[in-house]
């Protein structure tokens, strides 16, 4: 696949970011010259890593890049909570296009690894609380954790679905 941003055309091959090499900003005509991308790994304050690459000057999420090769309509440059893209699977260094998809910020909270239920010491129980359209929704208090996990899970899937 092959695409191009911000005036450099890029090729996606076998899981590899290639760019077409210029020279004075024209296109070498007689014989093809993709050089591959360096891609280097970032950590976020919270723990988790995502590959990044610099196309010109500017630095983008790979993911990111990915995603807009394989849908060119899709504004890269739009950097809003309306336009996050997550990864289904949760694993941030697995960049397949199979994995990825178009989400807001709350679509993408609710792909995470929350347990969605805690214990209450003063209450001696579990509850089973979620987050939806910037409200908590409470979901039940449970003595048995077995039960907390499964009614976390129905919510989930009741309120958490894109």
């Amino acid at each position: 696949m092959e695409c191009e941003i911000y005036g450099r055309l890029l090729k996606y091959e076998n899981d590899d970011l290639y760019w077409w090499k210029t020279r004075n900003g024209r296109y070498y005509m007689k014989v093809p010259k993709w050089v591959k991308y360096k891609v280097y790994i970032v950590t976020t304050h919270t723990g988790h890593q995502y590959r990044k690459v610099m196309i010109g000057e500017k630095h983008y999420a790979y993911h990111r890049v990915i995603y807009h090769i394989y849908n060119q309509e899709w504004d890269i440059r739009d950097n809003s909570k309306s336009n996050y893209i997550d990864h289904r699977d949760g694993n941030t260094l697995n960049n397949n296009i199979d994995n990825l998809r178009v989400a807001t910020h709350q679509q993408n909270m609710w792909n995470t690894k929350s347990k969605n239920y805690f214990w209450s010491k003063r209450l001696n129980r579990y509850i089973v609380r979620i987050g939806f359209n910037n409200k908590k929704i409470e979901g039940g208090t449970f003595i048995n954790e077995a039960d907390a996990i499964v009614r976390a899970a129905e919510m989930k899937a009741e309120y958490h679905t894109f």
